[in-house]
């Protein structure tokens, strides 16, 4: 289920990028929006990465098995406010789309967070607990940049929090997921 909820969040995201790509004429570039977008990619694949080692859990609770399903639902979000739609003839700056949805978006992220440090805390006692308590140092790690990101909204504090999320995923990786087991 996990997985599938996933590649949906990546083919809506990806479906809207394709639009934006072919109505390009009329479309307003954002460095802002374009590194939320490629976030959002990131954060689905290095979850979809994440989720292989939970294969190993035997007995699941009801809980756990929710918690997890939030934090999935969580990521589906984030996707879904990172680009937007695009109509017909309609112009679309990808600017201002940036600065209307901002809040929206860190917000998303925080809930993300959020759930994946509850899930991994309410999975320690499996036997991948020791690796999901580093990652949930990781996790910690990432709130702070989200936080200033969502209350500065200073151009500064964006740019801060986007590249922290991508380096964050980009160490996640490294650290975590260069080899599947």
């Amino acid at each position: 289920m996990v997985g599938f909820v996933f590649a949906l969040s990546l083919t809506a995201l990806l479906s809207h990028v394709g639009k934006l790509v072919i109505a390009r004429d009329r479309v307003k570039f954002s460095w802002l929006s374009s590194l939320s977008i490629f976030s959002a990619m990131l954060l689905v694949y290095v979850n979809w990465l994440a989720m292989w080692e939970l294969h190993v859990i035997k007995n699941w609770d009801v809980l756990s098995i929710t918690a997890l399903m939030l934090f999935t639902l969580s990521v589906a979000f984030v996707c879904m406010v990172a680009a937007p739609k695009t109509w017909p003839e309609k112009s679309v700056d990808l600017e201002q789309f940036y600065w209307r949805q901002h809040k929206v978006f860190y917000s998303s992220w925080l809930i993300c967070v959020l759930l994946a440090i509850l899930t991994n805390f309410l999975l320690l006692d499996s036997p991948t607990g020791s690796k999901l308590l580093q990652e949930n140092l990781l996790n910690l790690i990432m709130l702070p940049p989200i936080l200033l990101a969502l209350l500065v909204s200073a151009r500064w504090a964006q740019w801060f929090g986007l590249c922290s999320l991508i380096l964050t995923n980009f160490v996640f990786l490294v650290l975590f997921e260069s080899q599947i087991n």
